[in-house]
């Protein structure tokens, strides 16, 4: 189940609205850092993540606006 589906569901709009904050201040190097650390047969792309974190909270927003 997606993040958006998930928060709408089963998250208070506080608890949403939380999520939407640490998007908005994580810290983006030490997730880049920590991804490079991994080690695996497949390349991880830090751009597609962030894409999909982006997508889920605007879905997350929009919800909250209906």
């Amino acid at each position: 189940m997606p993040l958006s589906k998930f928060a709408v569901r089963y998250c208070s709009e506080a608890q949403r609205e939380s999520i939407v904050v640490w998007y908005r201040t994580y810290d983006r190097v030490s997730i880049k850092l920590g991804l490079n650390d991994i080690v695996t047969d497949k390349e991880i792309d830090y751009r597609t993540i962030e894409k999909h974190f982006k997508n889920e909270i605007e879905q997350i927003i929009k919800a909250g606006m209906e």
